[in-house]
């Protein structure tokens, strides 16, 4: 789990809460160290209830919209690049590796 990329799905521009909903199992999926983010469409229709196609289309409208880019590889699960953009961040980069996101939970 990426705690900055769940951060910045929450801060996320999108359209339908079917879109911010994978994008969150996007983002939990996505490994801030490694920046591998591969989970299945039957990972995704699993933790969402989610049918196929309107994951799918999820995927798409979010491809579309510049929130991530989908590596396929044939023979393989799809790899996901995140790059989620906020109203409030002005210019988008892609996540790929860990950030040094800090747990701002006290220790007290």
């Amino acid at each position: 789990m990426s705690r900055q990329m769940i951060q910045l799905a929450k801060a996320m521009d999108c359209d339908k809460p079917t879109q911010r909903f994978v994008a969150f199992i996007l983002a939990d999926a996505h490994n801030a160290e490694t920046g591998k983010c591969n989970p299945s469409v039957a990972h995704i229709m699993a933790m969402t209830g989610f049918s196929n196609r309107p994951i799918s289309k999820a995927i798409a409208d979010l491809t579309d919209a510049g929130h991530l880019t989908v590596d396929r590889k044939f023979g393989s699960r799809s790899g996901y690049i995140l790059h989620f953009k906020t109203s409030d961040a002005g210019s988008r980069q892609p996540v790929t590796q860990g950030h040094g996101f800090e747990d701002d939970t006290n220790d007290a």
